[in-house]
């Protein structure tokens, strides 16, 4: 049963955040068809990384900083009207690539 509306979550650096905004168009290629790249929009940005939301929280009990890159969820939806659409499943592994127009 093909779901409806077909979306991605993924995780960027926020190194890489600079440069990404929602309506970006993005190609999207799943591990099972390989040979096909899905098109696909940006269509928001988490508004805090990934470590906000975790239930428990990172312990630095030594006091030491560690810089760790952080995450933010970018949400991606599938352009209906193509083939194959209907084959992507939850939980599946996707590729997604944003063209940042520059």
């Amino acid at each position: 049963m093909p779901l409806s509306p077909v979306y991605v979550e993924a995780n960027f650096r926020e190194t890489q955040m600079r440069r990404i905004r929602p309506g970006q168009t993005v190609s999207i290629r799943e591990d099972s068809l390989p040979d096909i790249a899905r098109k696909g929009r940006a269509e928001s940005i988490a508004s805090a990384s990934g470590v906000t939301f975790a239930a428990i929280g990172a312990d630095n009990a030594t006091g030491n900083f560690a810089k760790i890159v952080q995450h933010l969820s970018t949400s991606i939806t599938t352009d209906p009207d193509q083939p194959h659409v209907g084959a992507l499943r939850v939980g599946m592994t996707v590729v997604p690539t944003i063209v940042t127009g520059g």
